[in-house]
């Protein structure tokens, strides 16, 4: 889903395609757009897949504090990457960004993962510490403190068109956006992306023990003589704290009969990702799982964030939470074509929620995938629009 501000933009003589881009019929320009997506959406982190833009001769620049120079303003890039610190914080580029140089040559402003502009938001507000979502979702919305305005910084260009890039984003998400970037509906276009994906399942488990224990995970998983590590189906179990992605990897290794592996650190079957690990240890786990060394990574929302693995067959996600959050995760699936599978482990009851259709107030919408009694495909379907 994409948000789009239609702003009458002044022409400028540097705002152009490439060359040849604009001659193509809308078959050849579909197959060429699927083609260059697929070679720059690898697996490595963005500030590498910077240098993949050269597999299309597309200039680039990673903009941070070390690299930023003249050549930006001047317009030698076609593309400009920064950080939320970077565009919020550094005096060197909010004097790069406000110079009528830079604003004679900007085309379009580019905001990916944008529901995170409206979990930021809901921090800085402080409407969080009322959100029981941000106590069973760690890392989901880790942020410098001036994250939470970062709206009015979008919004101080002249003139300039702003693109927000959604997996999916509920109503209640873009109603928020809006006020905050200070637009009026008739200002917006929504574009709808078919999300539809048929190599991806969604089934929907509910746990029988609890969610503390993570025991549901001894069904998944068989012991080391029967499943070897290099036979293991590659898979990232998500959970909603970082204390128990460690409980989540004391499960698998009980399952694998391998106990006290969890405290090997070279073990390789199951590894943890969180916003806590070293960055050592983040760049080793993901590394060894793109290199098929290891199969199965225990991780909380910050590796959901911020990483596109096409290697990754089966997604878990323990407990309820944000169905946004787990479509975002799941989504993962199925990158290369083959089939994905998304396992969601819900609890019978969750204490102090909704747990029952009646639950819900006549027209609203549902926050429990648990106790959505159609096919997750039509609910998320329904819930996004």
């Amino acid at each position: 889903m994409t948000l789009l501000e239609l702003v009458p933009a002044k022409p400028k003589p540097h705002n152009r395609l490439p060359e040849g881009l604009a001659e193509l019929d809308e078959a050849l320009l579909s197959a060429h757009i699927t083609t260059h997506l697929v070679d720059l959406c690898g697996d490595q982190p963005k500030d590498i897949q910077v240098q993949e833009k050269k597999l299309v001769n597309i200039s680039a620049k990673k903009l941070n504090k070390m690299t930023l120079n003249c050549e930006s303003m001047q317009g030698k890039f076609s593309f400009v990457y920064l950080s939320p610190e970077v565009f919020l914080n550094s005096l060197l580029f909010t004097e790069l960004f406000s110079s009528d140089a830079f604003q004679a040559i900007l085309a379009l402003i580019v905001v990916d993962e944008a529901h995170m502009v409206y979990l930021w938001g809901l921090v800085a507000s402080k409407q969080s510490k009322t959100l029981i979502i941000f106590a069973c979702l760690e890392d989901q919305a880790i942020f410098w403190p001036a994250y939470g305005h970062i709206g009015t910084r979008l919004m101080a260009t002249d003139n300039i068109p702003l693109l927000l890039l959604f997996a999916t984003c509920r109503p209640e998400a873009v109603s928020a956006i809006t006020r905050s970037l200070m637009l009026q509906p008739s200002e917006l276009s929504m574009i709808d992306g078919e999300l539809t994906r048929s190599e991806i399942w969604f089934i929907c488990i509910y746990m029988d023990s609890t969610l503390s224990l993570c025991d549901d995970l001894l069904r998944i998983f068989a012991p080391h003589t029967t499943t070897p590590a290099h036979l293991a189906i590659p898979t990232i179990i998500y959970s909603g704290t970082r204390n128990q992605t460690f409980q989540v990897m004391k499960v698998v290794n009980k399952a694998q009969h391998t106990k006290w592996h969890e405290y090997n650190p070279h073990n390789g079957f199951i590894r943890q990702y969180h916003a806590v690990t070293g960055d050592d240890e983040n760049e080793w786990a993901i590394g060894n799982f793109d290199q098929v060394a290891l199969p199965v990574i225990s991780a909380t929302m910050a590796l959901g964030l911020v990483q596109n693995l096409k290697r990754v067959r089966c997604v878990i996600q323990m407990g309820q939470g944000d169905p946004e959050a787990i479509v975002q995760m799941v989504g993962c699936c199925g990158r290369d074509g083959n089939v994905g599978l998304g396992l969601l482990f819900m609890e019978r009851m969750r204490k102090n929620g909704k747990n029952n259709l009646s639950d819900f107030p006549i027209g609203a919408y549902q926050d429990a995938l648990a106790v959505t009694q159609c096919c997750l495909r039509i609910a998320l379907t329904l819930d996004n629009k």
